[in-house]
């Protein structure tokens, strides 16, 4: 087995992964999920590809309705990063007050 060979298997599966997605064909999505891996496919790969099988109901869902979270994802980040920002003053606020750096 060489290198080459390995870099074949997964990128010709990537691709055809990637234009099944695109053209959101979940028909030839379960075909290429369904079809035995090939012995030089690697581990990282396969692993790939059982969270795929796994998730495969909700990928169907994601093709066949327009609505998704990815909105209230980005709020929610937002939210997050605002929280750890604002937490970040306070802290170098306490430090620099109880610090000898301040003079009266």
């Amino acid at each position: 087995m060489s290198y080459n060979e390995r870099l074949q298997v997964n990128y010709t599966l990537y691709q055809s992964l990637l234009n099944a997605m695109k053209d959101k064909d979940i028909n030839a999505l379960q075909t290429l999920l369904k079809q035995p891996l090939h012995e030089a496919m690697s581990m990282d790969f396969r692993r790939s590809v059982r969270t795929l099988k796994h998730h495969l109901s909700s990928i169907e869902n994601s093709f066949m309705y327009l609505f998704n979270n990815g909105r209230i994802e980005g709020i929610h980040n937002k939210i997050k990063v605002l929280n750890r920002v604002a937490m970040g003053i306070v802290i170098s606020r306490t430090t620099v007050s109880g610090s000898s750096f301040i003079s009266n």
